[in-house]
């Protein structure tokens, strides 16, 4: 009825809009407040960066991965290239490097049934990155072999789950200072923390509900079900044992560099970068 309507308390469009964002808060925090445990996509940052000097001159290439939601380097690497080349070639190949890699972390994962959800690349070279995307036409024919193999391993490693971003240089340090190393040393070297990816997968899998989590009763899920006095190898990994075993393998990469071990780990991860950056500055 008009009237009805015209006497019906009307809100106040800031106190509705309050409502609202309360209303979606709590709808957020549900699962929470149940004890439900959300699980976390695996997500992989892949850095690249190529370099001649020269240009065509000697060449490296450099590439580096981290675990995004902890900034844990995963994996890294340089190749000299044997003949020279060009930077862009260097970039390329610098490109197909990293998703090679992220592809071998990816192998890795799926045995242990899991798969990395979403790469995302970055580099400092617009060139390569926007051909890669379809952005630019590739006219060169040394380029054409680079882009084809680059774009084949994406798309059927990661179909519709990569992104490609550019970067300035000063962000890209690390897999500067890797293809400087490459050139300055001529060598290849290559580094993959494969104990720390199986960590990884095991505190998604338990996440996920692929393993048992640890039972409230305080019995260990281990031995839950197995009669008193039996033994059973404990799988599960709590995330203090984690993040120990992660200082651990910072204290031994630090250990065998001749640097000092002291600390805790963002100082320890502050410290190798730092390395990594002088040897590029002594060795140039």
């Amino acid at each position: 009825h008009p009237f009805m309507s015209a006497c019906r308390p009307r809100v106040a469009p800031t106190v509705a809009m309050f409502c609202l964002l309360v209303a979606g808060a709590s709808c957020r925090a549900a699962p929470s407040r149940l004890g439900l445990q959300v699980s976390r996509q695996l997500r992989i940052l892949a850095q690249f960066d190529g370099g001649s000097r020269g240009n065509p001159g000697p060449a490296g290439c450099g590439c580096v991965l981290y675990e995004r939601d902890t900034g844990q380097m995963i994996y890294s690497c340089c190749q000299y290239l044997q003949s020279w080349e060009t930077n862009n070639v260097a970039e390329y190949t610098a490109m197909l490097l990293a998703v090679r890699a992220a592809a071998a972390v990816d192998r890795l994962l799926r045995k242990e049934q899991l798969r990395i959800d979403h790469l995302l690349v970055q580099g400092d070279s617009q060139l390569v990155l926007k051909q890669v995307a379809g952005e630019y036409r590739v006219s060169s024919p040394t380029l054409k072999p680079l882009h084809g193999e680059v774009t084949r391993l994406l798309e059927s490693t990661f179909p519709k789950r990569y992104s490609l971003e550019y970067i300035p240089r000063e962000r890209n340090a690390v897999a500067d200072a890797l293809a400087n190393e490459a050139m300055d040393f001529k060598r290849f070297s290559f580094k993959r923390r494969t104990e720390f990816i199986r960590r990884l997968a095991l505190e998604r899998k338990m996440e996920r509900g692929i393993l048992p989590a640890q039972p409230e009763s305080g019995v260990p899920a281990a031995d839950a079900g197995h009669a008193p006095g039996t033994k059973k190898a404990h799988t599960e990994l709590t995330l203090t044992q984690i993040n120990q075993l992660r200082v651990a393998q910072l204290r031994e990469e630090l250990n065998s560099r001749g640097l000092s071990t002291d600390g805790k780990a963002p100082e320890l991860r502050d410290r190798l970068k730092e390395d990594v950056l002088l040897r590029r500055l002594s060795s140039g």
